[in-house]
């Protein structure tokens, strides 16, 4: 498996969806230094806990849901691009393992888009806002970015499998995922934002718009139940993959054990 996740890492410095993951992370990053300059020159009291607060907010409604359904479901749509099945055919290689190492890879550059803003955010608040930071603050930021990077990812897992049945429908998950994120735009500092699963991570990394008066298991709960979604739906994929003009993983054809 360990050579697998070599050579993921292998295309993906090959391939531009790399740098349209940093490029979103640079927008995300961009449009929260300008709501902090039309506040500061409304006479607002700006600082690094608010730029804080309004990176996660931006990354979590606007940025990473999208991001990371184009990331994962990219890699996996990039098989059949490739004609890579060709050569998979020969091993044979296991669907399950596939998947699961194409999640994982995804998991991890999920976690790097996040060092990514967070690095951004101390940036912008030292060299462009000139914010007084403490290191406190520091941690607090890299929690919440990194941690709801991560709970994004977890949180659109579930699209990203389900929406690469078919070349080039990730493009579609990608859509819906990116609807999500609007979604969460409306449910504010409510109960059900410990429940819809792109803002339950709010309450896990101590995110100021988290519903407080819920306990943290119910978040748990939520992506308790997407992982087990996740466990079970790559469980009962095929064994193996036979080439054929639409193979098995994106098709209703029957299997031959």
């Amino acid at each position: 498996m360990s050579g697998m996740i070599c050579c993921e890492f292998m295309k993906i410095r090959r391939n531009k969806v790399l740098m349209v993951g940093l490029i979103a992370v640079l927008i995300s990053a961009g449009y929260s230094a300008f709501q902090m300059y039309l506040g500061n020159h409304s006479g607002d009291t700006m600082n690094f806990d608010l730029l804080n607060y309004v990176m996660v907010f931006n990354n979590t409604t606007l940025v990473f849901p999208a991001m990371l359904t184009l990331f994962g479901g990219h890699l996996i749509n990039l098989e059949y691009e490739a004609d890579t099945l060709k050569s998979l055919l020969t091993v044979p290689v296991s669907m399950r393992k596939i998947l699961t190492i194409k999640l994982l890879v995804t998991g991890f550059f999920a976690v790097v888009f996040g060092m990514a803003s967070f690095v951004l955010a101390i940036l912008l608040g030292c060299l462009l806002l000139h914010f007084d930071i403490t290191g406190e603050q520091v941690l607090l930021s890299l929690r919440q970015i990194c941690g709801m990077a991560f709970w994004n990812y977890i949180a659109v897992s579930p699209i990203i499998i389900v929406s690469s049945r078919r070349q080039g429908y990730y493009m579609f998950g990608t859509g819906i995922s990116f609807l999500l994120g609007l979604i969460s735009l409306f449910i504010g500092k409510s109960a059900l934002t410990n429940i819809f699963p792109i803002t339950a991570g709010y309450r896990l990394v101590h995110y100021a718009a988290a519903y407080e008066a819920s306990s943290p298991l119910v978040s748990i709960a939520v992506y308790g139940v997407i992982v087990l979604f996740l466990i079970l739906y790559v469980f009962h994929l095929p064994e193996h993959i036979f080439l054929c003009k639409n193979p098995p993983y994106f098709s209703n054809m029957p299997m031959s054990r």
